[in-house]
């Protein structure tokens, strides 16, 4: 979301009835909403170009810098991004409040935890009326997670699996099974379809990587043609019995909505033609991060449907004697926040 464009957006509501940018340089106005138009469009190289002119002309027009920060952040530019934000600071340290949230953020995951708890500190006092006053206080205990934990590191040797499993796309959303001699996960496919923009357009398969006799994971699989589509199959849990694979499938106009649960069960022949997990599970709404008990006979899973404590809530479901399901749960308070809640993962035991 353009955290960033809405405060400029919000402004921008207010300004078009008094004309009252931050400065009155009509040439830089000029320059800034001509930006701001291609950005609207999704030409950010050329809003980015034009707001770099805006500033040029005049150094003081936070607008043209905030336009910036929001273009570096959805270009994932940590650092271009924070010093944008930190210099708008310096111009006005009360333009808005929340540009210390979106300052914090950035800085948190550029791994500046201290400048980053020092911003978010300084939100909470000023935006005690913003309704992100909970996501900063959420922010906050991550941050100071992340601080102890980088001052008390714990042995760790991550070691890059080969290209027998990852591949030059983006592969994640791993799942091993029990006795860890399969591996399945999500691979991220370019298509030959394009946006508006001429960026290519990716959609999501499974694969699964078997180990030989030896312990090599060997070259990947791209599971049969009935459980991946030329929709996004994705977020898949194999139980720790092996016997059902669960994952998730979007976008296909039959299902109960945007994103729907499936799963597939070991047959001697194979993984089973999937099936769509049904109601009460699925619904008109999202449901997504299906990861089941070692057995396969409770799902927990994330979804948006109405009753949720947030965005997204975590759920679970029994199944019944009679291979139904019963009405999901939502997991209560313990677990589920005013935030979202997802990607879950239940240990064997």
């Amino acid at each position: 979301m353009k955290y960033l464009f809405l405060i400029l957006f919000c402004l921008l509501a207010i300004n078009s009835f008094s004309q009252n940018y931050s400065v009155t340089d009509k040439k830089a106005i000029e320059l800034f909403e001509k930006a701001l138009a291609l950005y609207n469009i999704g030409q950010l190289e050329n809003a980015k170009a034009l707001s770099h002119k805006t500033i040029e002309r005049n150094n003081r027009f936070i607008e043209a810098y905030l336009l910036l920060a929001d273009i570096y952040n959805e270009q994932k530019k940590l650092n271009e991004e924070i010093k944008i934000l930190k210099r708008i600071i310096e111009l006005n340290p009360n333009f808005n409040e929340k540009i210390y949230l979106m300052l914090g953020k950035a800085l948190y995951k550029a791994k500046y935890f201290d400048e980053a708890y020092e911003n978010i500190n300084l939100y909470i006092e000023k935006g005690q009326l913003h309704k992100d006053i909970i996501e900063a206080k959420n922010l906050k205990k991550k941050i100071e997670f992340a601080l102890n934990a980088y001052k008390n590191p714990v042995p760790f040797e991550p070691v890059r699996l080969s290209s027998n499993v990852n591949s030059p796309y983006k592969d994640y959303w791993p799942s091993l099974t029990v006795d860890e001699q399969e591996l399945y996960y999500t691979v991220s496919l370019p298509t030959n379809q394009r946006t508006p923009f001429g960026e290519t357009i990716y959609q999501e398969d499974l694969f699964v990587s078997k180990r030989n006799a030896i312990g090599e994971w060997q070259a990947s699989e791209k599971l049969s043609n009935y459980i991946n589509t030329d929709n996004n199959e994705g977020s898949q849990s194999i139980s720790a019995n092996s016997q059902f694979l669960f994952y998730v499938a979007c976008n296909r106009d039959y299902d109960y909505g945007s994103c729907d649960i499936y799963f597939s069960e070991r047959t001697e022949t194979g993984l089973s033609k999937p099936k769509n997990i049904s109601r009460p599970i699925n619904s008109e709404y999202w449901e997504s991060t299906p990861s089941s008990s070692a057995d396969g006979r409770i799902l927990f899973f994330s979804s948006n449907r109405p009753g949720t404590k947030g965005g997204k809530d975590l759920f679970m479901s029994i199944k019944n004697a009679d291979g139904s399901w019963s009405i999901p749960i939502n997991m209560g308070d313990s677990i589920n926040t005013s935030g979202n809640e997802y990607a879950q993962f239940l240990y064997p035991d």
